[in-house]
This record gives C-alpha cells, sequence and structure tokens, in this order.
C-alpha cells in the first residue's frame, strides 16, 4: 500500500452538499487530515488502510493547505472538520 495521501479537493460549501447528496443506499465515511493525522498515515499501516477506505478525504488544516501549497505547489481548499 502506497504512503501517498490522496485529498479531495473541495471546500466546505462543496464538501456539505457532496455528503448530504450521498444518500443512504450505500455506506461510506468522510475523513478530515490534520498534521496529526498526516503523520499518522505516515508511520501507521493500519491507519492508512482506513484512509484508502474513505469515501472522501476533505483537507482540514489550513498550515496543511499552505504547507502543501509552498512544497508542491498545489493549491488545495480546506474543509473543517468541526463545521
Amino acid at each position: 500500500m502506497t504512503n501517498v495521501l490522496m485529498i479531495d479537493d473541495y471546500e466546505l460549501a462543496e464538501a456539505c452538499a457532496i455528503v448530504t447528496a450521498f444518500g443512504s443506499e450505500r455506506f461510506g465515511y468522510v475523513v478530515t487530515p490534520n498534521v496529526d493525522h498526516v503523520i499518522r498515515h505516515y508511520h501507521d499501516p493500519e491507519f492508512r488502510a482506513l484512509y484508502a477506505q474513505a469515501a472522501y478525504v476533505f483537507l482540514d488544516s489550513h498550515f496543511l493547505a499552505h504547507l502543501i501549497g509552498f512544497l508542491k505547489r498545489q493549491h488545495l481548499r480546506v474543509s473543517p472538520g468541526s463545521d
């Protein structure tokens, strides 16, 4: 299994619309990575497996969004999990 964390690029309003439209005929869960999750994702294969099975991965950290932008030149929008 790869250590690469794939993140869906949605802001909060879009994420809410996606989750609302997901429906009840199938099961899925959302994970919201923050700095702690990224570290655990790197070190823990079981945690990585949980992330790999998630229906959506919405970025929960402005810090990570800025870090990814700086390091990878990739802009990702943030969908705070607490919201």
